[in-house]
């Protein structure tokens, strides 16, 4: 495996192990479409393509997240790593680590902006044939392609319970130039920072499951 990239996951091993008990949410995360709205001279190649221009792609997988706060509850950091199938049918993922920045929060309802340098990797587009054409600066290990880049994530959580959020989310990846739409779950370890002081969101049995949203 080359260096730079042995060096990377062991430095997120690291982290993630050294503040594992400081964590104060874990998620997970569905990866369902993806959107190439930029041009791409491949996207008639692309295995995976919903519209006949290949624009709209189904590109499953999963991201699982731990998340921990550096100021209260609006300031955070993330470690995730994902796995997926991407517009050309082929193996896929990222290991990430964000920077989170809640900006909205309304009752039961929050929004996040997240900011993360990131290194992606892919079996090697080179077995897509002849009729592909290179479109990043992907280092060849073997089988498999990889590069560093950076993403930027909009999320919106709903509050369930005490310690239960679903959550919808835009992800954009500049590796491969496109927005992911993800769909998720996320459970409290420490709910300690959860909600500001005027919130009032801990009375979640008060009230039906649909109620609870927006009172």
């Amino acid at each position: 495996m080359n260096k730079n990239l042995t060096i990377f996951i062991l430095l997120f091993l690291w982290v993630n192990v050294g503040f594992l008990k400081a964590q104060s949410a874990f998620s997970i995360e569905a990866l369902t479409i993806g959107i190439h709205p930029f041009g791409n001279p491949n996207l008639g190649v692309y295995e995976n393509n919903i519209d006949s221009m290949g624009i709209f792609n189904a590109e499953p997988g999963l991201m699982v997240s731990y998340e921990f706060f550096i100021d209260e509850n609006w300031l955070s950091l993330q470690l995730s790593q994902s796995i997926f199938a991407d517009a050309a049918g082929l193996t896929a993922g990222f290991t990430s680590l964000s920077l989170r920045y809640m900006f909205f929060h309304k009752y039961r309802n929050q929004l996040y902006i997240g900011l993360a340098p990131a290194m992606t990797y892919r079996r090697s587009w080179k077995s897509l044939g002849p009729h592909y054409i290179p479109e990043t600066d992907y280092k060849v290990d073997g089988k498999m392609e990889y590069r560093p880049s950076v993403m930027a994530k909009v999320e919106y959580d709903i509050f369930l319970g005490n310690k239960n959020d679903i959550n919808m989310s835009i992800l954009f990846g500049h590796s491969y130039n496109e927005f992911a739409f993800l769909v998720g779950y996320r459970h409290w370890i420490n709910a300690n920072v959860r909600v500001t002081k005027d919130c009032n969101c801990n009375h979640f049995k008060q009230k039906g499951w649909l109620k609870r949203l927006f009172k």
